[in-house]
């Protein structure tokens, strides 16, 4: 009876276990089949997903050229250096060779080699010496262990890869030059300011696409890649810039701040009839190349960006309305030494000029008296003059091309009292960028024609077609070519014989206007003391205008009046580019050189 009782225990187990692994073996090929049957295409694309790496390929980035088609700035080819750090058998020895190549720390880079997981860039742009010492070393270290063991196979450089990917170095072939205008990339090279960030899409190309079969490693397998997206090459920004003018225009202005002890200096040169600028000159500059090294306010363009206040050099626009509405240069109006307006005194420069109480509005530019330029103002009214002030430009920014430029400050005329009315006519409480300045002075060489004023000529691509064209355009005409004339010849009397006299060049009949404005203090209010802008305008030749060049020095000590600091400057650039540009002394002319 027990055995049959034992025996009857022992088939229910068997029955039982039989039971499971046939519901395990179910189980397993119910799986099977979901795998194989239902959901084979699900797993199959995430297979293929694990073996496949899409790898972006750079586009080559557009040069920066002058107008001729110099390059001022281009890219050149080099590679990075990158570590896997799972691959690395000899952490130290890889970080100290690694270390003693790249310039890096060591210590830094052993850490990351043994705590990170991931690829990671050691360099990412590596000169062809970097990568050379590299690969000599590698092959040195290989060549002695083969002396001791022949069968050797390793690598002392295992998980590191010298040549990850082609990148683009960017190369500034003139140096400093016209490093404010060109501004710089990032290390991927994006553009980050001037030229290169406002022109980055143009010159960035497109970025390609390639499709690799990679390993577990994520290592590319020896099969082609497949072109999913071409590169294609970024485009060429040629600018209206000449660099020998460029040169001459930083070189003459580089002496003077440091003959002066100006804090900065900024000179621009514009062709007269197209508004082309042909220099634009900031000082101090900075190195491209190494912009980090460089302060932020250096590296601003304050040609385009900061608007100040003029001072005299806005006489000029003043005496435009005058003309404009009836005057001439022979009008006479009253200057007394000082005025009254709402409460305030208004005099004129401690320079040893004086006036005799009255005076033509040709000697009021011409001397620079604030008083008379004050009373020419109100007797216009201010509506008039402000509406003259706006057709030349001031006010607004005046789409030169780069990101940034300020609009300057004029305010709405409706607005102004009495005394803003006074101040503004002489460039105090009212603001404006240089290149607005020199502008505004082109139309008056010109024949009262303002032209847009241009920094980029053209975008061509690599077999130099035009793609896009910036081309000369007319904008406004602020004053008839009658009040140009006229408002020509008062400015030759300031150069002749007036504040503007040490801006005279040799040979050439040249027209001009100087200004010296106090300056503001912006964390206190009011002007700072002992502070001050200086400026000389003008354009030459005067009876066939070629250039227009605004020199302004940024806080020249001991001396500062704008004739005497920045008139030299506007004679050495005039000097020197108008004989480059083939032009000819003015015939007839003697003009007597003012030490």
């Amino acid at each position: 009876m027990e055995g049959f009782q034992w025996e009857q225990r022992f088939r229910r187990r068997i029955g039982y276990v039989a039971g499971v692994l046939a519901s395990l073996a179910l189980a397993v090929v119910g799986k099977q089949a979901s795998l194989q049957l239902f959901n084979y295409g699900q797993y199959a694309e995430r297979a293929a997903g694990q073996q496949i790496s899409y790898v972006t390929v750079r586009s080559n980035r557009g040069d920066i050229q002058d107008r001729y088609g110099k390059p001022l700035a281009t890219s050149s080819e080099w590679k990075s250096i990158a570590v896997r750090p799972w691959q690395v058998k000899q952490p130290e020895l890889v970080a100290e060779k690694l270390s003693e190549a790249l310039h890096i720390d060591k210590d830094n880079l052993l850490q990351r080699i043994r705590n990170e997981k991931t690829f990671f860039y050691v360099k990412r742009v590596a000169s062809d010496t970097e990568r050379s010492q590299l690969q000599q070393w590698r092959q040195e270290y290989i060549d002695r262990e083969k002396e001791r063991d022949p069968d050797y196979e390793g690598d002392p450089l295992e998980g590191v890869e010298i040549d990850v990917e082609s990148i683009g170095k960017r190369f500034y072939p003139q140096g400093r030059v016209a490093s404010h205008v060109l501004g710089f990339v990032s290390d991927d090279e994006r553009g980050l300011e001037g030229v290169e960030a406002s022109y980055n899409e143009e010159l960035a190309g497109v970025i390609g696409a390639e499709r690799h079969r990679i390993d577990v490693a994520n290592n590319s397998v020896a099969s082609e890649p497949v072109l999913l997206t071409k590169a294609i090459p970024g485009k060429h920004v040629q600018l209206t810039i000449d660099t020998v003018i460029q040169y001459t225009a930083e070189a003459a202005l580089r002496k003077a701040v440091a003959y002066r002890h100006a804090k900065g200096g900024i000179c621009l040169v514009m062709d007269a009839h197209t508004g082309e600028i042909l220099a634009s000159a900031v000082a101090p500059d900075y190195e491209p190349t190494h912009f980090e090294k460089a302060d932020k306010k250096v590296r601003r363009n304050r040609a385009i960006t900061d608007a100040y206040e003029p001072g005299s050099v806005f006489k000029t626009f003043t005496a435009a309305a005058a003309l404009k509405n009836g005057a001439s240069p022979n009008t006479v109006y009253s200057c007394p030494s000082t005025m009254t307006i709402d409460g305030c005194t208004i005099g004129n420069a401690s320079d040893g000029l004086y006036t005799k109480g009255t005076e033509t509005l040709a000697d009021i530019i011409r001397y620079s008296f604030n008083t008379g330029t004050a009373y020419v103002a109100m007797e216009l009214g201010r509506e008039k003059l402000a509406k003259t002030f706006y057709d030349f430009g001031f006010g607004e920014a005046t789409g030169v091309g780069l990101q940034g430029e300020a609009d300057g400050i004029l305010g709405d005329w409706r607005d102004w009292s009495n005394i803003d009315t006074c101040t503004r006519s002489y460039g105090q409480a009212a603001t404006a960028t240089p290149v607005q300045l020199c502008s505004g002075m082109q139309a008056i060489a010109n024949g009262g024609v303002r032209m847009q004023p241009r920094l980029i000529k053209a975008i061509v691509d690599d077999d130099g077609n035009v793609v896009e064209n910036f081309p000369v355009q007319e904008v406004a005409r602020p004053i008839s070519s009658a009040n140009a004339r006229d408002l020509t010849e008062i400015l030759c009397g300031v150069v002749a014989s007036g504040t503007g006299k040490p801006g005279a060049v040799p040979g050439y009949k040249v027209a001009g206007k100087t200004g010296t404005a106090d300056v503001v203090d912006e964390e206190r209010g009011g002007y700072a003391q002992g502070r001050h802008n200086s400026s000389f305008l003008g354009f030459a030749p005067a009876d066939d205008p070629r250039i227009v060049v605004l020199v302004k020095l940024e806080d020249p000590t001991p001396i500062y009046f704008g004739g005497t600091v920045a008139g030299p400057v506007f004679k050495e650039v005039c000097s020197k580019v108008l004989p480059y540009l083939g032009v000819s002394p003015t015939a007839g002319y003697d003009q007597v050189e003012v030490k």
